[in-house]
C-alpha cells in the first residue's frame, strides 16, 4: 500500500509496504532511503535475542530521518 508525503526539502516520498519489508524512497521511487525490517515470528521465537526490527537509512536518509519515522508510524497504525 502505497503512502505518500512531503518532506521539507520540498520533495515528495512514497512509503512502499509488503510483508515483513517496508521501503521509503522519492517518487517516483529511484533509490530507497529508509528500509525498515521486522523479523518474522516464529517458532524459535523465545531463542532469539536479537532486536525484533530494524530501520536502516544510508547518509541521504538521514536529513529526514525524523519524517520517516514519524510517516512509518503513522502508515502502520
Amino acid at each position: 500500500s502505497p503512502e505518500k508525503f512531503q518532506a521539507p526539502d520540498g520533495r515528495i516520498y512514497e512509503w512502499q509496504i509488503s510483508n515483513y519489508r517496508a521501503q521509503v524512497g522519492i517518487f517516483p521511487i529511484v533509490l530507497y532511503i529508509a528500509t525498515f525490517l521486522q523479523r518474522p515470528q516464529g517458532f524459535f521465537k523465545a531463542w532469539n535475542r536479537k532486536p525484533s526490527a530494524s530501520l536502516f537509512a544510508p547518509p541521504e536518509g538521514i536529513r529526514i530521518l525524523d519524517d520517516i519515522v514519524v510517516t512509518f508510524v503513522y502508515c502502520e497504525s
